[in-house]
């Protein structure tokens, strides 16, 4: 006779990408979660199957799981779980320092409401930051590593590779509603000290920042000595100490604020303990090299000067897949735009801007209008639905066009070769 497993309840606070993703793939696992927000319209939103984050699957998901997920702004609803997760996206400025504020207010909610209920945070929060609330009631607390990735979120979160939990001590058993729950991803779990499981997070993020500026930095040099990037691509991913893994791809640095906010937290730690940060500093000044290839290039090729001209931007936020324009290089581009310039642009999630720039703009319903439109073409977010744009809409006027593709969006089409110049990093192609 097959017996039922009766799942633990999980509770979750902030509903921002984080909370909103990891509840909701959870949920999908059969896992009954009650999530809450103070923000009343937004647990309404959520309520309703509905949602402004842009992540592929998530409404479908969040409609299927409308049985076992509950959304509310009454932190009392919480006293049904069998522990909660902390889930707040940590907000950092255009420094890329964090404002773990949020954070704390929601574990003092939950310890003044709830103080015999478990905590997880999941939250990105510097090393030290969780053992500061370990000793404020006789509940436990624990910190665990997220790594999730815009655009790629739910799948990251399903197909977990392991899971690091930060204990107050190393190897502490895990209470067994929480055990429970991680099993379920069918994934090595590895319990080390707050501090350790803080630093993982950190560390990951910057062993990634620092193939990025390896990457850029190499791909740059390819384009001022005519070496082929791509081909130099093939090679690296044989060898097996680098492999078909590693960031390999050229972009624009590092955006977004959360790995710039790692690089930062190793910088600020180890000037504290005295330690050379020289290394930690290089790649971020290299990083902020990088984000500004498409700058360099418009001042090589005479395109900043006081002529007007017509520009369109194709892409707002800071990666493909997601509606986040947090330290997007295609926003810091338009301020540096003359002023009589005019510029089009188009995105396909991003439709306005909360701030106003200094250079006028003007959103077109397509990628295709921006195209026809403007004489020089800046590619700045590698959305899928422009890699055609040549191909499947070229005609003979578009030969008088410049464009600017650090991606390599439109590298494999034939119509590049009809355009007066066309230019991405790691070569330069006409």
């Amino acid at each position: 006779m097959k017996i039922d497993v009766v799942l633990p309840v999980v509770g979750f606070l902030g509903l921002s990408h984080l909370g909103v993703i990891t509840s909701t793939v959870m949920s999908s696992l059969g896992v009954k979660t009650i999530c809450f927000d103070p923000d009343k319209s937004l647990t309404e939103e959520l309520s309703q199957g509905s949602s402004s984050i842009s992540e592929p699957g998530l409404i479908q998901l969040l409609n299927s799981n409308s049985r076992r997920q509950t959304f509310t702004s009454c932190i009392l609803d919480l006293k049904e779980c069998d522990f909660v997760y902390v889930s707040c996206d940590v907000p950092t400025n255009t420094e890329g320092v964090s404002d773990t504020l949020p954070i704390e207010r929601l574990i003092l909610l939950i310890r003044s409401n709830l103080p015999d209920m478990d905590i997880v945070v999941l939250s990105q929060v510097h090393p030290g930051f969780t053992r500061n609330f370990a000793d404020l009631t006789s509940s436990h607390i624990y910190y665990q590593v997220e790594t999730l990735v815009f655009g790629k979120a739910i799948e990251r979160s399903l197909n977990q590779t392991r899971i690091i939990v930060g204990s107050r001590n190393a190897n502490d058993k895990l209470p067994k509603a929480y055990l429970q729950i991680l099993t379920l991803y069918k994934c090595p779990i590895f319990i080390f000290s707050y501090e350790t499981a803080e630093l993982v997070k950190v560390a990951i993020n910057s062993f990634l920042a620092s193939d990025v500026a390896l990457t850029n930095t190499i791909a740059e040099l390819s384009e001022e000595i005519n070496a082929e990037w791509e081909d130099i691509v093939n090679a690296l991913v044989l060898d097996e100490r680098i492999g078909r893994h590693r960031y390999l791809k050229p972009g624009l640095g590092i955006s977004g604020g959360n790995i710039e906010r790692d690089l930062n937290t190793l910088v600020k730690l180890s000037t504290q303990v005295k330690i050379n940060d020289s290394l930690l500093k290089t790649i971020i000044d290299v990083n902020l090299h990088h984000r500004r290839w498409v700058v360099r290039k418009l001042h090589k090729y005479g395109l900043l000067d006081p002529m007007p001209r017509t520009f369109g931007i194709l892409g707002l936020t800071y990666k493909k897949d997601t509606n986040s324009t947090k330290n997007s290089p295609a926003i810091s581009l338009i301020e540096e735009l003359p002023r009589n310039s005019r510029v089009l642009v188009f995105d396909p999630v991003v439709k306005s801007l909360e701030e106003s720039p200094k250079v006028a703009i003007s959103f077109e319903k397509s990628a295709l209008e921006v195209f026809r439109q403007s004489d020089v073409i800046l590619i700045m977010t590698p959305w899928d639905e422009f890699s055609s744009i040549l191909d499947s809409n070229y005609d003979s006027h578009f030969k008088d066009k410049v464009i600017i593709d650090p991606f390599g969006v439109l590298r494999r089409e034939s119509g590049v070769l009809g355009l007066r110049k066309y230019v991405t990093i790691g070569t330069v192609l006409k």
